[in-house]
């Protein structure tokens, strides 16, 4: 297992599926966020364009580190399938949230859960991996808007949370207007790098792995 260099640059990189891929996806996901700031909802909003729903955050990455990434993901994807995914609910990890993401459902129902599962696993025995990532419970969603102050999500002290068994996130009915209708096939996720900028985070794409591709 290796760390990165202390001396070499880095590149601050993550494993994800990007909803613009989707049909109409940055469209849709406009529409969502627009019918939220109808409802008074305010704070950070993503840019439609660079939402994306993470399999796996990596953090600062050297070269050496990248070539491993990309050697490890590309077997991790030949050994999956292709699945799709599906706008389910507005969401949040917490009843009192700092965001609040687009939940998707998935078909098979464990498939983004596995493939996650596996990239963590077999990117683990190679790199080192933050505890923090080694815990995350993989959970399908893209962040629409992340909350500033308390008084940006002040419309959901009004409304009822839900939250299933085993389910890592809550939900509100109340929001079920802004849910778009977004199906995303998922046939390949990326390799992105996070350039921090004073405006915000802007998303590259490094590498694809077809989902399902033997070499």
């Amino acid at each position: 297992m290796t760390r990165a260099s202390a001396t070499e640059e880095k590149h601050r990189v993550f494993l994800a599926f990007p909803v613009n891929a989707a049909a109409s996806g940055e469209a849709r996901i406009a529409t969502a966020q627009e019918r939220l700031k109808m409802m008074g909802f305010k704070g950070k909003w993503s840019t439609p364009s660079q939402v994306h729903l993470t399999l796996l955050f990596l953090g600062d990455r050297d070269s050496g580190e990248l070539r491993t990434i990309n050697r490890i993901s590309q077997d991790v994807a030949a050994r999956h399938s292709p699945f799709s995914l599906s706008s389910s609910a507005i969401g949040a990890f917490s009843k009192r949230p700092r965001l609040l993401f687009l939940e998707l459902h998935t078909a098979p129902e464990e498939a983004f859960k596995e493939l996650a599962e596996d990239l963590r696993s077999s990117l683990g025995k190679e790199i080192y991996l933050e505890p923090r990532v080694l815990k995350q419970q993989p959970h399908a969603h893209a962040t629409l808007v992340r909350f500033r102050r308390p008084s940006d999500s002040q419309p959901l002290k009004s409304m009822q949370a839900e939250k299933d068994s085993g389910s890592p996130s809550w939900r509100w009915p109340d929001l079920s207007d802004a849910v778009p209708d977004l199906r995303l096939e998922c046939s390949d996720f990326r390799l992105y790098q996070s350039t921090l900028t004073p405006r915000g985070a802007i998303y590259n794409e490094l590498a694809r792995f077809p989902i399902g591709a033997e070499d």
